[in-house]
């Protein structure tokens, strides 16, 4: 028989570990202000706790099972998670390591620098993004010479912000009276209150506009063209135009008055040039250069500018008479350059504004260089 008995082994407890894990549930790569969610697991059974750990710090920094790493870090770190069953307390270390990276929102904006001839060039800020304009342009650089809204968007490692920029260029306001326009009664531009010469001329539905004026900017030295810009003339003889966003306070400048049928004026002396510029004519013959207008009222003194240069060649005379003849014997009407007195119609009493300003020899007076 065999004398070997069987042994039994006395029981013993083994306490499992803990096997948890971590995921996340958005995407781990994020811009700066989006959230990123972590979510924490664990097999055991009982009551679970969690500690949440960023990096290789020891500060617990959560402890539900679920976690959101600060929307505001920016930069990469590892999150970790250690987590404790009640089941005889068994913990497992701390989970597999999840990195987030939180990149930071580029802060854009939109800087100009004036160019020649009037230009800007617009630079989005930062450099080495991806560059979206209002227009679709992608370069980091816009060169306009126009007034408007301008705006881009900037997209960064990943994260995109907009800017946007509104220009408006100087405003320039005036007051101007034409010789042969000008009411001395009502001391308005409007036919006796017929309405302004556009309204006449069927060019406008609006009764106040009298007529269309060129508005220049010169150089001061050079006295060469900057920027021109076309305004309505209120029968009133207020008259308002923006100049291109190129043209920047501080700076002075003659100004320069052209209109289809008077002659050229230019201001007496340079102007200052700011946001906002006033430079009335109307109020002050020394506002002229050479005081080259004719007073029109008296008390209060009102100047304007001479009619006759239909043929813009900066005096009256002969020539411009060629032009109108033809026009009076034809009877012609409308928006023509031949009517001094801006009824709609050449006739009679535009010969005498000419007929005047020709024995007068009336013509421009300009600086010189």
């Amino acid at each position: 028989s065999n004398s070997c008995s069987t042994y039994i082994a006395p029981l013993t407890r083994v306490n499992v570990v803990n096997a948890g894990k971590i995921i996340s549930l958005t995407p781990t790569t994020v811009c700066q202000g989006n959230a990123v969610f972590l979510q924490a697991s664990s097999s055991a059974g009982g009551t679970t706790t969690y500690s949440w750990y960023k990096g290789a710090s020891t500060s617990v920094i959560g402890t539900s099972s679920s976690f959101a790493p600060s929307a505001s870090d920016i930069g990469t770190f590892n999150y970790s998670c250690k987590i404790i069953s009640s089941v005889n307390g068994c913990s497992a270390n701390l989970t597999n390591v999840i990195p987030v990276t939180i990149n930071s929102v580029p802060s854009v904006s939109i800087t100009k620098q004036p160019l020649a001839n009037c230009n800007v060039l617009l630079q989005a800020n930062p450099l080495g993004g991806a560059y979206f304009w209002h227009d679709g342009s992608k370069g980091s650089n816009y060169a306009t010479s126009f007034n408007g809204n301008y705006s881009v968007s900037v997209t960064k490692n990943g994260c995109t912000a907009s800017a946007s920029l509104s220009m408006e260029g100087v405003i320039f306001n005036s007051n101007i009276f034409l010789e042969g326009y000008y009411n001395v009664g009502s001391g308005l531009m409007d036919n006796q209150g017929l309405g302004g010469c556009l309204f006449l001329s069927g060019v406008t539905d609006s009764t106040n506009y009298a007529d269309t004026l060129f508005i220049s900017l010169m150089d001061n030295s050079t006295l060469a063209e900057v920027d021109r810009k076309a305004g309505i003339l209120q029968t009133n003889g207020d008259i308002s135009v923006a100049f291109c966003p190129g043209i920047l306070s501080g700076k002075s400048y003659y100004i320069k008055v052209n209109h289809r049928n008077s002659i050229e004026v230019w201001s007496a002396a340079t102007v200052l040039i700011d946001s906002v510029t006033t430079y009335n004519f109307s109020n002050d013959l020394t506002h002229a250069f050479g005081s080259n207008m004719k007073k029109v009222k008296s008390f209060p003194n009102v100047w304007a500018f001479y009619c006759g240069d239909i043929n813009q060649d900066s005096t009256v005379d002969a020539l411009d008479f060629l032009a109108l003849d033809p026009s009076i014997q034809n009877g012609d009407y409308g928006y023509i350059t031949g009517d001094l007195d801006g009824n709609g119609v050449a006739d009679a009493i535009d010969f005498l504004f000419l007929d005047t300003n020709i024995q007068g020899a009336i013509s421009a007076v300009i600086p010189t260089p």
